[in-house]
């Protein structure tokens, strides 16, 4: 009996914590920016470059992963406020290791996103191979109070600078890429059939100009001597 007199009392006091509500432990406000895009396009190709699919044309792909010296290339890089406080900070575009740009932004609200657009003054063709590849990142600096920095930086994507002429990309000027010039002859974007590949002068057109290009480096290589 005094064994079952001493276990009441325990369960009853086990039944009370049971059903006592706990009080939620509240998260603490943090300060956190992310850069959750960097993408690379031409305006004179299309916001995200034109790929040639035959008689049908095709509709806006892949950002610019080759291009030639004279296209114009521009960097769009997405930030957000993943924090509860308004942050102002610097966010800075590469090539490699070399900066492309650096801007700022003021009191970006939390939850909030912001797209900022810079412009890559490419380096000048080398005449080398492998063709030249260039990568391109973002960074922002971190915040006051800041942890979590692993999404400050992003790197999305390279870029392929070609020797003019060079179609395909194999690194010679020959009858394949003058096949493919022919078909995109004449045409400007956004038309059917409009390949920026043959846009050797970065205008959003494929005419005499590119011709004259294709022309000069005919049956060349990046090697050789123009």
């Amino acid at each position: 009996m005094r064994k079952k007199a001493f276990l009441l009392p325990l369960l009853l006091l086990s039944l009370v914590l049971w059903v006592q509500p706990t009080t939620p432990i509240s998260a603490q406000p943090v300060h956190d920016v992310a850069i959750v895009e960097v993408k690379t396009f031409s305006p004179a190709h299309g916001q995200l470059g034109w790929a040639y699919r035959g008689p049908g044309g095709g509709p806006p792909l892949t950002p610019v992963t080759q291009c030639y010296e004279t296209w114009r290339v521009y960097i769009n890089v997405t930030i957000i406020n993943e924090g509860d406080f308004a942050e102002s900070f610097n966010v800075t575009a590469y090539c490699n290791e070399t900066a492309i740009g650096m801007q700022g932004v003021t009191d970006l609200a939390p939850r909030a996103n912001i797209t900022l657009t810079f412009i890559w003054n490419k380096p000048k063709y080398i005449h080398v191979w492998p063709y030249p590849v260039y990568y391109i990142s973002a960074e922002a600096s971190v915040v006051e109070g800041e942890t979590d920095t692993a999404d400050n930086s992003m790197i999305n994507g390279s870029v392929k600078i070609k020797q003019m002429g060079d179609v395909n990309g194999d690194g010679r000027v020959n009858i394949y890429d003058l096949t493919y010039f022919a078909l995109s002859f004449k045409k400007t974007f956004p038309a059917r059939g409009y390949n920026p590949q043959c846009d050797f002068t970065g205008d959003g057109a494929v005419n005499i100009y590119d011709l004259t290009k294709l022309a000069l480096y005919w049956k060349k290589g990046p090697l050789d001597p123009i």
